[in-house]
């Protein structure tokens, strides 16, 4: 990035921030700590509940606040429900054909730049100082790790520059809510997909704060699904990320398309993958689901003003292009849907892995050398913010099929025993339809699946053991 872009950049923040001061009078709607202290700091989870209800007072006709359900450690886990016309209700939003836009924040409770920036946007909307949305119903989950988020200390994430204290990453259970979407473990998962199941999203935007390299990149956007599904769905998809990388260039940020994570740790030239989301992830439910989801990870080592505005850009991108194009999303998810019905007896891919085949990419990064640890006697990257470098490296977008399966014709028999209620708990979270049967069913064509070789892995994951399994389905 030049000295110009970074002075423009600048200027640009610099007048955001004045603009948002000045239009909007604390009177009538609060500011959050992180604003009234120039991004230094970020409130406690009081705070939340207390700009939840204000918001709600002060405009009943457009907002609504909700609680979710209480927390382990006796806490509301709450929700704001925005509607330019006053459709705060699942069953209205749905009956006058709204898109349904769900932004989470807070899964990490670390990671505060998308409950910063959702408050920005909801004062925005309601004081009319930017588009008024008349398509969208927007879902706004402020801090989803509530328990985690009020175990608040200084340098629980040491490379992520601001705000000076944050919570905890995982929840009081010690369970990682980004890896929680499909088993619904955590009471905190619980509730919120008791609360979706009514919303029934069309859009799940997940706000995060990544870390790991330095680079100049300031955003990045994992979107779901991008490469297998309904077509008109995918190319819906890929539009909206287009016009989110657009957009958002436009206000002088630098977006990528795929998660930073470099394939061999903390090596920037050997490339990155654009994987595809597997559904213990937001995006990776939504994508299974036939709905369009999308993970946001601003880069942890830029000022946290410029994380928590280029978060905001980014939410209003993603609510501009939805709104535009309301007929158009809600057409291809209900084709997804028919077409999900009809895939007795066909293949499914279950996972995918990394792919040969692969793009040149120029990544804006740093100088960088890799000298050999004191401690570990391996490689440790060391990087130079002063020297400007741009990272000739791969980018693999072509992941291949890892495991597949067979859609049954019928459905699947879970046979009664001790993990039924887990199932049936669930089956039910998600919204998947099934029947239990009264009585035995003789002369019925079913198979079982034999398993041949099981393999654990070498360790724990965050507290979770994985397990792999070859075998066969069997008459």
């Amino acid at each position: 990035m030049s000295r110009f872009s970074i002075f423009s950049l600048s200027l640009s923040l610099f007048f955001s921030s004045f603009s948002l001061n000045a239009q909007i009078s604390p009177l009538t709607l609060p500011l959050t700590t992180a604003e009234n202290t120039n991004f230094e700091r970020t409130g406690s989870y009081h705070e939340v509940v207390e700009h939840c209800y204000a918001f709600a007072r002060a405009y009943p006709r457009k907002l609504a606040c909700q609680s979710l359900g209480q927390t382990p450690e006796g806490r509301q886990m709450m929700a704001l429900v925005y509607s330019h016309d006053g459709v705060l209700t699942p069953t209205r939003a749905h009956s006058l054909k709204k898109i349904v836009v769900y932004l989470q924040a807070g899964i990490h409770a670390g990671e505060m730049d998308g409950k910063e920036a959702g408050f920005i946007f909801l004062r925005q909307l309601l004081s009319r100082k930017v588009l008024s949305f008349k398509n969208v119903v927007l879902v706004f989950v402020p801090v989803l790790n509530v328990d985690g988020h009020e175990r608040f200390r200084a340098y629980q994430r040491p490379n992520q520059n601001g705000p000076l204290e944050t919570g905890w990453r995982v929840t009081g259970m010690n369970l990682n809510l980004n890896r929680d979407h499909l088993k619904a473990e955590d009471p905190h998962m619980k509730m919120l997909l008791r609360f979706l199941k009514n919303w029934r999203p069309h859009l799940t935007a997940d706000l995060h704060v990544t870390d790991g390299a330095q680079f100049e990149h300031e955003i990045a956007y994992i979107v779901e699904p991008y490469k297998e599904g309904y077509a008109p769905l995918i190319r819906a998809t890929q539009d909206m990320e287009e016009y989110l990388l657009h957009e958002v260039s436009k206000k002088g940020f630098s977006p990528l398309n795929f998660y930073p994570s470099f394939i061999e740790y903390e090596n920037p030239l050997s490339g990155v993958e654009r994987e595809i989301s597997t559904p213990r992830f937001a995006q990776g439910l939504a994508r299974v689901k036939n709905r369009i989801g999308i993970l946001v990870e601003t880069h942890s080592w830029k000022p946290f003003r410029t994380r928590v505005m280029a978060t905001l850009e980014s939410l209003m991108a993603l609510t501009e292009f939805t709104d535009k194009n309301a007929e158009r999303l809600r057409e291809a998810t209900q084709g997804a849907d028919r077409e999900a019905a009809s895939l007795a007896g066909k293949t499914y891919v279950l996972d995918y892995s990394l792919g040969k085949e692969s793009i040149p990419y120029s990544m804006k990064g740093y100088h960088f050398e890799r000298p050999l640890s004191i401690i570990t006697g391996k490689p440790v990257t060391v990087y130079d913010p002063s020297k400007n470098e741009v990272w000739n490296i791969q980018l693999y977008n072509h992941p291949t099929v890892a495991v597949e399966t067979t859609v049954p014709h019928q459905g699947y028999f879970v046979m009664p025993s001790a993990a039924q209620a887990s199932v049936e708990e669930r089956l039910i979270l998600h919204g998947i339809s099934y029947q239990k049967l009264k009585k035995a069913r003789l002369a019925l064509k079913v198979e079982t699946f034999e398993v041949s070789e099981h393999t654990f892995a070498p360790k724990s994951y965050e507290g979770r053991q994985t397990l792999s399994l070859k075998g066969a389905w069997k008459s």
